[in-house]
């Protein structure tokens, strides 16, 4: 498979414009940064630094689940099905644009931003002197599994309606179990097998400066769910006839 570099690079510019031109689809990273700057001002951080610590790490985690979930869900579901019912999708797989450089310059630029933000949210959240490195590995690995989980939604839905009503209890779910775990036993166990709820703990171990903040168990549900996403999305991909590589 042939890849050519010149055409993922404009299919990627052009992308990136019409993300950054489109309020609907960056509400996600400036509710993210938003809200977390909202709550730190508003909200006790603690009478002591362990409870700082705590309301900094929980404010971090609000703001990643945001910006992975809304972000990467919208941005890669939404443009897809628009481009499916416009019919615009079909035409640039019949042109000199193979399949795999149209989804890889498209979902680039998504994951650029998303990576931007989950940094940016650091010193929103007031969070410091965690590992950057492994910070930077979790969330962009829990990234690049909810771009393949919405270019799947975007595959299957034929329009836009159909992608957003498919997209937000995907969203719910997968955002609102982990950020309520702490206080159910029942959401901490499901937690437990979703590649977010594995992410929020992560995130917190690093806050608190954990010996070994990434478990081996957050290690494998991430790559069951790689593995389960990116197969249903190429099984998906070769139904509609996009492949024309």
């Amino acid at each position: 498979m042939n890849i050519s570099l010149r055409k993922v690079k404009v299919i990627f510019m052009m992308k990136l414009r019409m993300i950054l031109a489109n309020l609907s689809i960056m509400i996600g990273p400036l509710m993210a940064l938003g809200f977390v700057f909202m709550y730190r001002k508003i909200m006790p951080s603690g009478g002591n630094a362990e409870e700082a610590q705590f309301m900094q790490s929980y404010f971090l985690q609000l703001g990643l689940l945001f910006n992975i979930m809304m972000t990467g869900i919208m941005a890669s579901s939404m443009p897809l099905a628009e481009e499916k019912e416009k019919n615009t999708l079909r035409v640039l797989m019949t042109s000199s644009v193979k399949g795999s450089e149209f989804f890889i310059g498209s979902m680039a630029p998504v994951l650029l931003i998303m990576v931007i933000v989950n940094i940016l949210l650091l010193p929103v959240s007031g969070v410091s002197g965690m590992n950057i490195g492994l910070y930077i590995l979790i969330t962009t690995f829990s990234s690049l599994i909810t771009l393949i989980i919405g270019g799947l939604v975007g595959l299957v839905a034929n329009t836009q309606m159909t992608a957003s009503l498919l997209s937000v209890p995907l969203m719910m779910v997968l955002m609102m179990i982990p950020l309520f775990s702490n206080m159910n036993e029942g959401m901490a166990k499901v937690a437990d097998y979703l590649y977010t709820g594995g992410m929020s703990e992560s995130i917190a171990n690093l806050a608190s400066k954990s010996a070994d903040p990434i478990s081996t168990h957050t290690v494998i549900v991430h790559f069951i769910w790689l593995i389960v996403s990116l197969v249903a999305f190429l099984y998906y991909y070769k139904r509609r006839g996009l492949d024309n590589d």
